[in-house]
């Protein structure tokens, strides 16, 4: 018997689905650095993990994901499990424009959360869930138990049990042409123990979403920016920890306003001049004698090329795209990207 033979006999049991290979297709965060290393963002119907520390724009990041989300698939809806209990519905409006098809949950348990995914995750409009945070999904044997008695191992064996039950749901939608998608964000911990040579931090919920998630990313606060006593712009960095779709173990930078300042408004990225440069380095934005040319504009210098894209958001995101259109034609370089000078 010859595998064409075995296969008719798999495809009338099983179905032909399972021999199907797609291409796999990404949702952009927004933010031109994270989806140049990416490669266009995070991948549709798999399981994407960011983790970090405190306020290093791991649910930023995340909303902006939402966002965009919900404006590519304008007929599907979106799920924010808040296992933290700290959605806050102003500040998430700075960046998803569609909030009235955004379902937040805030489980008062971590059983009641999977549960609740797996219900949801069964529904033929939703396509994303986003888990925040892995690190206080608490189980109902901790919350339930005395103080003094140890409860070793139930908050891996949870995390465990919702990918064990989450999994197959994905792969059903897959069957069906929905890619469901699953972002975690997840906290680090000390991994006490460890030899010198060890990294000293891992996340928290046990070694089995290691093996779960294709793209896993570590967000960090370099520093903030002041004028005056008011905390204005964080710089945030990134870190491919691993992907199993697009090169890893790369570096990228960005900078984000934390409150309305002067042309910027509060969760906006300081990205122009950077893209700018990648405009060059692809000939989106050439020199033509003494002047600047993008597309069938033309510009005395580069600062009023600059003061035109400031206020055209429209044609600065749409010459986003085709800068990260052409920069994916190519290789990835794998030196670190940073924001140029203001």
């Amino acid at each position: 018997m010859k595998y064409i033979d075995i296969k008719k006999e798999l495809v009338k049991e099983y179905t032909s689905s399972l021999f199907d290979v797609k291409d796999i297709t990404k949702i952009p965060s927004g933010i031109f650095v994270f989806d140049y290393l990416t490669r266009g963002g995070i991948p549709e119907g798999k399981i994407t993990t960011f983790w970090g520390i405190k306020s290093s724009s791991k649910t930023t990041t995340a909303l902006r994901i939402i966002n965009n989300y919900l404006i590519q698939n304008p007929t599907m809806l979106a799920t924010f499990m808040d296992f933290e209990a700290t959605f806050n519905k102003e500040w998430t409006s700075h960046y998803i424009k569609n909030m009235d098809r955004l379902i937040v949950v805030s489980p008062d348990y971590g059983e009641e959360g999977v549960n609740i995914m797996k219900k949801l995750g069964q529904a033929e409009d939703i396509g994303l869930i986003v888990v925040d945070s892995i690190a206080t999904m608490n189980p109902i044997g901790e919350s339930d138990s005395n103080a003094m008695e140890a409860t070793v191992g139930l908050h891996s064996k949870l995390i465990n049990r919702m990918f064990r039950i989450i999994c197959p749901i994905m792969g059903r939608a897959r069957k069906s042409s929905r890619n469901l998608t699953l972002l975690l964000i997840n906290q680090p911990t000390y991994d006490i123990g460890k030899r010198s040579f060890q990294p000293i931090l891992k996340k928290v919920g046990g070694i089995r979403q290691e093996l779960m998630t294709s793209l896993d990313v570590r967000f960090y606060t370099k520093k903030y920016d002041k004028s005056g006593d008011s905390t204005i712009r964080v710089h945030h960095t990134f870190s491919i920890e691993k992907s199993k779709t697009n090169a890893p173990k790369q570096t990228g930078e960005y900078v984000m306003y934390l409150c309305n300042y002067r042309d910027k408004k509060i969760g906006e990225v300081d990205e122009l001049q950077t893209v700018i440069n990648y405009g060059k380095k692809t000939n989106l934005i050439i020199r033509d004698g003494t002047k600047w040319v993008i597309s069938d504009s033309r510009f005395d210098n580069l600062a009023q090329l600059s003061d035109y894209l400031t206020v055209n958001k429209d044609r600065f995101n749409d010459l986003k795209n085709e800068i990260l259109k052409s920069l994916y034609n190519n290789s990835i370089v794998t030196d670190e990207i940073t924001e140029g000078e203001e």
